[in-house]
């Protein structure tokens, strides 16, 4: 018996396989006239599948936010995260945008890829809000994690908003998370901050615009730093009096 040969039908089938896996998903828009409010219907998006997967933590793909939605799917009905959903960036861009509002605070978490930016751009005409949990994922179990919160519409009452909580990945390293963008007004993350990286989360505010820490409630950062090095960090909005815990070797405001 020849070991050596392969079964024909066994390759074609693992082909066929290995194309429907890669094209799972890929980046794409979501639909003014989704079907439903779930992230993983094909149906909401330009491409017909969802963007990214739930094959791991280091999917590429980007979510786009641009239309006007013609009814509540993604706006007054959230959209609802599936259990284990990866991507990388997710983009609201356009005047035409409307307010999308992103998972809720006790769903399901997106897990973002390392290098991966949440953003809006400067054309953005009403208030984006992301309040899934988020987990910022390391680039590997073994090196250091980035992430980008960029909130760039013109007008100040056009902010980026995160409800939940934000948590990173497990890394021997550190894990990076950027505040910036041009936006003045009162872009906050209102939900917990935590690590499961050794080396820490560090927090880092640059660009002119303006970011609040803590808007609704407690931030905790066991092992970090934050600093500011551009625009305005602040800690509680006008309103509200949040406990905000740092117990990393330095920050700065």
């Amino acid at each position: 018996m020849n070991t050596s040969s392969r079964n024909p039908l066994a390759l074609a089938l693992l082909a066929c396989l290995t194309s429907v896996q890669s094209g799972y998903s890929a980046s794409a828009t979501w639909l003014a006239t989704p079907t439903d409010a779930n992230w993983v219907t094909g149906a909401n998006w330009s491409t017909a599948a969802a963007p990214g997967d739930l094959l791991g933590t280091t999917n590429t793909d980007t979510a786009t936010f641009s239309a006007t939605v013609t009814n509540t799917f993604g706006t007054t009905a959230p959209i609802v995260v599936d259990s284990g959903r990866n991507l990388q960036s997710i983009t609201f861009s356009t005047s035409a945008a409307s307010a999308y509002v992103l998972g809720t605070t006790g769903g399901n978490a997106l897990l973002l890829s390392s290098g991966g930016t949440i953003q809006t751009v400067s054309g953005v005409a009403n208030v984006q809000t992301v309040n899934a949990p988020l987990v910022l994922q390391p680039a590997t179990s073994t090196t250091a994690g980035t992430y980008t919160f960029s909130s760039n519409a013109a007008s100040a009452a056009h902010v980026l908003n995160f409800g939940g909580a934000i948590s990173t990945g497990t890394t021997t390293s550190t894990q990076t998370l950027t505040l910036t963008g041009t936006n003045t007004g009162d872009n906050t993350l209102g939900g917990t901050l935590s690590t499961s990286a050794a080396g820490g989360l560090f927090l880092n505010k640059t660009g002119a615009g303006a970011w609040t820490l803590g808007g609704n409630g407690t931030s905790t950062l066991a092992k970090g730093t934050i600093t500011a090095t551009a625009g305005t960090l602040n800690f509680g909005s006008a309103t509200e009096s949040p406990t905000v815990t740092i117990n990393g070797p330095a920050h700065s405001q």
